[in-house]
């Protein structure tokens, strides 16, 4: 059974994680629509992704008879400078979440949570896997700075981001 803090701050977090879908999602249409389809496939696979880690955690809520309160989610920002842009909000984005999961482990493990603690485990190991994706790209689109072919080569190996095992399970 989750404490009534415990149960506040997950729920927390499933807005954090949506909010950060909806984010990836207005990069997508961004990128999208100047013809980076490859990125904004990249970007769309990356917001199923965080719309997924939001359900887990909904799922856990009520796996151990707490109440989801689902919180507003805030307009994302449409128009971005450049690539480098979205990819540095993206980053920004991910190191967010992680801060987040951080506090909410150690929130879990200062109660003595140790179930929530352990569910919070698999978030924690996938978060360092985000941050280093995210700084991946953004390094890449650093190295061909604006050129079109360095541009145009990175938005096919975008392209090619295949949708996780997670992701194809919940069609």
């Amino acid at each position: 059974m989750l404490t009534p803090q415990m149960e506040e701050r997950l729920n927390k977090q499933i807005n954090a994680e949506i909010q950060s879908a909806y984010k990836y999602l207005a990069m997508s249409a961004y990128c999208k629509c100047k013809s980076l389809n490859g990125f904004g496939h990249w970007l769309f696979v990356q917001a199923q992704e965080e719309l997924l880690h939001g359900m887990k955690i909904y799922d856990y809520i009520v796996q151990q008879g707490g109440t989801i309160h689902l919180l507003p989610v805030k307009a994302a920002k449409a128009d971005y400078a450049s690539l480098g842009e979205v990819f540095k909000t993206a980053l920004e984005a991910e190191l967010e979440i992680g801060s987040l999961l951080d506090d909410l482990a150690n929130f879990a493990s200062s109660i003595k949570d140790n179930t929530t603690f352990t569910f919070l485990q698999w978030f924690l190991t996938e978060q360092v896997e985000e941050i280093s994706v995210a700084t991946e790209v953004l390094d890449k689109i650093k190295l061909v700075s604006e050129s079109g072919e360095g541009k145009y080569l990175l938005d096919r190996e975008m392209a090619l981001r295949q949708e996780t095992n997670q992701t194809n399970q919940s069609k």
